[in-house]
């Protein structure tokens, strides 16, 4: 099983505005159901900050395992 996880980052240069955003509908049974996920993720994420006038930039997008040792 898969869990979708995404950091993103009001401002690149500073390492406190990060947030790590999860999943709430996971986990997913495939690694592809969770890129799918991923991506509706990344474009909801892009969509909220865009109506408060600041960009977001996503650092990382991951799918853990259940061991949390496999990252994409």
């Amino acid at each position: 099983m898969f869990a979708a996880v995404i950091i993103a980052c009001l401002d690149m240069t500073a390492p406190d505005a990060c947030m790590k955003v999860t999943d709430t509908y996971g986990p997913y049974s495939t690694r592809r159901e969770c890129h799918n996920r991923l991506e509706t993720m990344t474009n909801d994420l892009k969509q909220m900050w865009q109506r408060f006038g600041s960009p977001i930039h996503i650092r990382y997008r991951l799918c853990l395992n259940n061991s949390d040792s496999d990252h994409t």
